[in-house]
């Protein structure tokens, strides 16, 4: 498997903690590296990281694998129309007004232009806002700029009137000039102690599904430099499993549904004079879409306990073994099982959510927590995982985040029905 040190090196640069995507993942992309640079010995490819930012930077191409769609998590973009069309944004006074947006990662590019299309819907004129974003893989940002994209960058549903925003062809849809042009695409790494220095600060910051493939130091790290990048009284939208993490670094929801939006909460970060509303209303024909339901599942049974008995020593570790294993009281050997798993195929929200239970037997809140949200990452819906980790924030006192997970859970059981 992949030496500590090269671990050690990706955890660095760009704060991966090589458990939220599984080290097998990780030593697939070192052993490509090392086919691809002619290299045999893995402690003279660990020197050649080293010694090499550009190779290292080859790498972490290869690691970072970009996942995203338009309109990914459409909640969000709901919540950014709603807040521009009805509450309005702070604007910090040096800049005239002007909404300031930034979205990091910003992967191949489909979220900033999601965001850009969702303002120009919502009312707001191409003069009033500019949006810049950023990523640490030079390959993702290149792709964005092209802005060429297949059907499946469009998995959230059909776009209806959006698709006045796209050029399309046979094979792909082109992001129209007066989109792109709305947005500048910059290189740079979330952790850099100096990002965006000298930069005006933003009114809203889009960093979305990352912070949970950081440790928790680097979380906090992280969330520092967001907070340094935001004007006072902005809002910074993270994702569903994230929500968490934005709490925990004193960030309250903005009031209403969008509760992936957060403002930190400082004495010194009093909100300044509001933006003033769009010049002309938003198109109430052509309101956001809200997300398609969710696919049915199972009703929700009630926790309990199962008598099961341990898998036969000679049987290849499964996530059933696991749970078997966990029900007989052998939460070492139960977490080591779930482990190996994601070692051998991969994430799963199984996986992350049987290892929820066992921290929480074993006493652990915080290694429970931190794993309930990798299991929503990979799945959002995951009505169990929503309970347990309902459950998990209602017992460190944060009620109001224990209600909108059992709110979540009941919306999906409401969909068998």
């Amino acid at each position: 498997m992949t030496p500590a040190c090269i671990e050690k090196l990706l955890h660095d640069a760009i704060g991966l903690d090589p458990s939220s995507v599984g080290a097998a993942a990780i030593d697939r992309s070192v052993r490509l590296r090392m086919r691809r640079s002619g290299i045999q010995c893995m402690e003279e490819y660990c020197r050649r990281l080293l010694d090499s930012e550009e190779e290292l930077q080859e790498l972490i191409e290869d690691v970072v694998v970009p996942e995203t769609w338009f309109f990914r998590h459409t909640e969000s973009f709901d919540a950014l129309a709603r807040i521009v069309t009805q509450e309005g944004l702070p604007a910090h006074e040096s800049d005239s007004g002007r909404l300031r947006v930034l979205s990091v990662p910003c992967a191949t590019g489909e979220e900033p232009y999601s965001i850009v299309i969702t303002l120009l819907e919502a009312g707001l004129p191409a003069n009033r806002f500019t949006i810049d974003a950023m990523d640490v893989s030079l390959k993702a940002l290149n792709s964005a700029k092209r802005a060429q994209y297949r059907p499946i960058s469009f998995r959230s549903g059909d776009l209806g009137s959006r698709e006045q925003y796209f050029e399309r062809t046979e094979t792909h849809y082109y992001v129209m000039e007066r989109v792109r042009r709305q947005v500048r695409f910059r290189h740079g790494n979330l952790l850099a102690p100096d990002l965006l220095a000298g930069e005006e600060p933003y009114d809203l910051v889009f960093c979305r599904n990352v912070l949970i493939y950081f440790d928790r130091t680097t979380q906090e790290r992280a969330l520092q430099t967001l907070g340094r990048l935001l004007a006072p009284g902005g809002i910074l939208v993270v994702g569903a499993a994230e929500a968490a993490i934005a709490t925990s670094a004193g960030c309250m929801p903005v009031d209403g549904p969008a509760s992936c939006a957060y403002r930190f909460r400082d004495a010194g970060r009093e909100q300044q004079r509001p933006m003033s509303a769009p010049s002309q209303p938003a198109d109430k024909t052509r309101a956001l879409r809200r997300p398609a339901p969710p696919k049915p599942i199972a009703p929700i049974p009630a926790p309990q306990s199962r008598a099961l008995e341990p898998a036969p020593p000679d049987s290849a570790p499964d996530l059933a073994a696991a749970a078997r294993l966990a029900d007989a009281g052998r939460l070492d050997e139960a977490a080591a099982t779930c482990d190996a798993c994601v070692r051998r195929d991969g994430l799963s929200a199984e996986a992350y959510y049987l290892l929820g239970l066992i921290s929480d037997a074993r006493g652990d809140a915080d290694k429970a927590a931190d794993c309930y949200r990798k299991a929503l990452y990979l799945e959002p819906e995951h009505s169990e995982t929503l309970l347990h980790l309902a459950l998990n924030r209602e017992k460190r006192g944060d009620l109001a985040g224990a209600k909108r997970l059992r709110q979540r859970a009941r919306r999906n059981a409401s969909c068998v029905a």
